[in-house]
């Protein structure tokens, strides 16, 4: 009984949450009008220059535009929204690995930032599993998603408002990376997906937790910065 009170309290939330989203962003059929903002912002208006080399994003976090895309994959789950992104992110990942690796990869597995099984709970998706799905998708078979080899162990505070140093110490211990033993992956980009690029933390978190599992090539880029 209190688990069938739990899921319609869920799914009624859920409701609630699309039809305000639907109101403020307009029916998701008018998403593609939004392409071509997409590709002049990425001219006009590219991202800020990002914490470290190996991170990337494609425009700025400050326009309005993009911020209202965002939410839509991020609060509404809406995968059109991830679609716009897909190829333009794909692009960044081969710009990005022509740049930092000279010798030729065997292979690119796309890592989403993980969220806390609670929040994947109440919210019933990941963004960065639906933008991570997309671009592989839009790579057209070349790269492939692992959702598994990444976890967030520890449900921790919103990044959002802390300082550095409370952004740090937020995430310590909260992922665990697990790769298979006595695997060479030096011939493996590791590609970690996220919606946002703030100060980094959090993507810095995720490399380190891949290259001590024994990743050797790890990039990560996001929409926006």
């Amino acid at each position: 009984m209190y688990m069938e009170k739990m899921f319609l309290m869920l799914k009624l939330w859920n409701s609630i949450r699309n039809t305000a989203l639907n109101l403020i962003f307009g029916p998701d059929d008018d998403l593609e009008v939004f392409k071509e903002k997409i590709i002049l912002l990425m001219n006009k208006s590219p991202a800020r220059e990002t914490p470290e080399e190996w991170m990337s994003a494609l425009v700025t976090y400050e326009d309005q535009t993009v911020r209202n895309l965002i939410w839509l994959i991020k609060y509404k789950g809406l995968r059109k929204a991830g679609k716009l992104f897909a190829p333009f992110l794909w692009d960044l990942i081969l710009n990005a690995s022509d740049l930092l690796f000279e010798h030729e990869l065997e292979s690119i597995i796309l890592i989403p930032v993980p969220s806390h099984w609670t929040k994947r709970f109440r919210k019933g998706f990941s963004q960065s599993i639906i933008l991570a799905d997309e671009v592989a998708e839009a790579s057209r078979g070349y790269a492939t998603v692992n959702n598994s080899i990444i976890k967030k162990i520890r449900n921790t505070k919103a990044q959002v408002g802390l300082d550095k140093h409370k952004r740090l110490r937020n995430l310590d211990d909260a992922f665990i990376a697990k790769l298979k033993p006595d695997t060479d992956y030096t011939k493996t980009l590791f590609v970690i997906i996220d919606d946002v690029i703030t100060t980094g933390t959090t993507m810095r978190e995720v490399r380190n937790v891949l290259m001590k599992a024994g990743a050797r090539r790890v990039i990560g880029v996001a929409v926006a910065h």
